[in-house]
């Protein structure tokens, strides 16, 4: 059973019984999860190849450890509408569209379990800012590095500094920055995987305040 949510942390607005195929071995990893090749037979996504994220630590993981992934792209792609409206407003275009994460139910052998998955992103991978106050340098990436950084100190003075939108990674296609796994923080520390204390999120504001000011 396939669940898709919104902002509001349990309001379920997709839910259908689905025929899916995760392939037995992941071909990626990142420091929370193993990726694996994917096909959904629903008809949203047949069309698309896909991706099953799984917990490196707990391969049938509970709702609630997956759920996160969940809410996390739900508001990066809410706090993206208003962005472009702002964006709009100082005369600067780019497209940016995050993957829909979807919360997959299945049976195993511990019961209920779940796992997330997203349309597979084709193409060369990249980096632009992350949770340690990393921010890619790359020339050639400067607009889009520029654009998503003031993306997360959007997101941190939108929300009146309860939540900063960070982690943004993905790629380039045809003028499309194509995001995936976007990590949210809180003073709460509500989204909890990944999240880190908030006194080192300074270091993303303050990176993106002295590049803006040059």
């Amino acid at each position: 059973k396939k669940n898709k949510w919104t902002y509001v942390d349990e309001e379920m607005v997709l839910a259908e019984v689905v025929s899916v195929t995760v392939d037995m071995k992941p071909f990626n990893f990142g420091g929370m999860r193993l990726v694996f090749g994917m096909w959904d037979a629903s008809t949203k996504n047949s069309q698309h190849p896909m991706v099953a994220k799984r917990l490196i630590q707990k391969p049938h993981a509970d709702k609630e450890e997956m759920l996160h992934f969940c809410r996390c792209t739900s508001i990066a792609i809410e706090l993206r509408e208003s962005f472009k409206q702002a964006l709009k407003k100082v005369n600067v275009e780019i497209s940016i569209w995050f993957v829909p994460c979807y919360l997959y139910e299945y049976e195993s052998g511990c019961g209920i379990s779940y796992f997330v998955g997203e349309q597979r992103l084709e193409g060369h991978f990249v980096k632009f800012n992350g949770n340690n106050g990393y921010v890619n340098e790359e020339a050639k990436l400067e607009t889009e590095t520029e654009i998503l950084q003031a993306l997360s100190h959007y997101s941190y003075f939108r929300s009146k500094g309860s939540i900063l939108l960070i982690d943004l990674q993905g790629v380039i296609d045809n003028g499309w920055v194509l995001l995936t796994d976007p990590q949210l923080h809180s003073r709460t520390k509500k989204y909890l995987v990944g999240e880190v204390r908030n006194k080192n999120l300074a270091n993303d504001l303050i990176k993106h305040r002295v590049r803006s000011e040059e």
